[in-house]
């Protein structure tokens, strides 16, 4: 499970990110971990694609939701 991740600048691959996420009035810490940045002019949206780590499955759960 991933995101795409709008940033000011590139975040190098293989960094780690702890992010602190809401859904509600629910607050998510989750680990990730970024796996690509734009590679060309194509990419329209700014950011970096990562991938959530060491997931529990309530976590999870909860991305899934959020992101749906």
């Amino acid at each position: 499970t991933g995101a795409l991740l709008d940033t000011r600048g590139p975040i190098p691959v293989g960094t780690t990110l702890s992010l602190a996420l809401w859904h509600g009035d629910q607050r998510l810490a989750v680990e990730c971990e970024v796996v690509r940045l734009p590679e060309t002019a194509r990419d329209t949206l700014p950011g970096v694609a990562v991938r959530f780590v060491d997931l529990s499955e309530a976590q999870r759960a909860v991305l899934e939701d959020a992101l749906a």
